[in-house]
């Protein structure tokens, strides 16, 4: 027969008096409202449960009320959560039942995550919000890739404007990952910025030669990892100069290339190469 004791220690109970189990190991539950009708179960944190009323979480979630409709005669429903933390999904229920809720770095992409998943469009604003006051030049290139994982146009929108304000100072952080040559594209595409296509040139080949510091460095491996991106850079609406620098080993143009823009540059000369470049300078502001 099971035989509880209280024990000035509250960090053990004992049961049949020779089994210990921590507190920290008892599956933590927590409740929301007077009549509890459905409880989510969290198997990642030792099955710790959350209850809580349909008909609230129903008033706030589209999401939540097509998935009760069906069942909302029925007895208490029991529903496993794997995609979102323990701790996550209680401060997401907590303000579904009017509970202010604490947005930070550590925690912003999953609560947006959360309310993206349940329709919560109120919770997505905000966190929308604490995004947009948090991202900076600073730290754009280590956020980038999750964010743009929800497809908000409001977020995509601010880290591109954070991007092109400083796009040579962003360049120096990017490396060859996808994510940032997917920042690299963004910075190519734009007909205004605050510095020359030079300039550009010279950031993009310094972050190759960086980021392929542990193999052979020549023209044709830059240019490789750096892709169709190449394609990008308006090589012909630079100065005969800025051209001429852009030759320097090792180099992300070909020899036929170089003399090709020199001669579109000089004499007006078009070729098959002058077909995949632009010859639009863009706007300094």
């Amino acid at each position: 027969m099971e035989n509880k004791k209280s024990h000035a220690n509250d960090d053990v109970v004992v049961v049949d008096k020779a089994v210990k189990i921590p507190n920290s190991l008892i599956p933590q539950s927590t409740k929301y409202g007077e009549k509890p009708d459905i409880t989510f179960i969290f198997p990642a944190n030792g099955g710790a449960t959350i209850s809580a009323e349909k008909i609230a979480l129903s008033s706030k979630s589209d999401v939540f009320q097509k998935q009760f409709i069906a069942s909302k005669d029925s007895p208490e429903e029991r529903i496993q959560i794997t995609d979102i933390s323990f701790d996550i999904f209680n401060k997401f229920i907590k303000y579904i039942y009017g509970h202010e809720i604490d947005i930070y770095e550590e925690n912003y992409l999953e609560i947006l995550y959360a309310a993206q998943k349940y329709f919560v469009n109120q919770l997505t604003f905000l966190a929308i919000e604490f995004i947009k006051k948090f991202i900076n030049e600073n730290n754009v290139d280590e956020h980038f890739e999750f964010i743009e994982k929800f497809d908000i146009k409001m977020l995509n929108e601010h880290m591109k404007k954070v991007i092109i304000t400083k796009p040579l100072e962003i360049i120096k952080k990017l490396t060859t990952s996808a994510p940032h040559k997917r920042i690299l594209q963004i910075i190519l595409e734009m007909d205004t910025l605050p510095c020359t296509e030079f300039q550009l040139y010279t950031e993009i080949r310094a972050l190759l030669i960086k980021s392929g510091q542990n193999s052979i460095q020549n023209g044709k491996t830059l240019r490789n990892e750096l892709g169709n991106l190449i394609y990008l850079i308006r090589f012909p609406a630079m100065s005969i100069t800025d051209l001429i620098k852009c030759g320097q080993r090792p180099s992300l143009l070909k020899n036929r290339e170089l003399v090709d823009f020199l001669l579109w540059i000089q004499e007006k000369t078009f070729s098959d190469t002058l077909q995949f470049y632009s010859n639009l300078p863009r706007i300094i502001r």
